[in-house]
């Protein structure tokens, strides 16, 4: 895999991520009942449940970032420049 395949895997994750959460925050945890504003235990958990979504997002795109930056060093790794020669090669004259 090279880093231009990575980059986009790294971005398509991003996005499905982004859209997936949106979806649990606003699908799920939002339209729970009670209203937010009727019992402060409903406000904690739905808070709860948001403040964690929060930190898986930000946890899978660190684990994401160090998947990338992983597969760049080993792609570059295997692209290296010519080995060195041994003896010094003076021009024609």
């Amino acid at each position: 895999m090279n880093a231009v395949s990575g980059l986009a895997l790294m971005i398509t994750a991003t996005w499905v991520l982004l859209l997936g959460e949106t979806f649990i925050l606003f699908g799920v945890i939002r339209p729970l009942a009670p209203n937010i504003h009727e019992s402060p235990s409903s406000a904690a958990l739905k808070l709860g449940a948001a403040a964690v979504l929060g930190v898986v997002w930000v946890v899978v795109m660190f684990a994401l970032r160090s998947f990338y930056v992983r597969r760049v060093v080993r792609s570059s790794q295997g692209q290296a420049t010519a080995p060195v020669a041994k003896g010094t090669v003076e021009p024609q004259k």
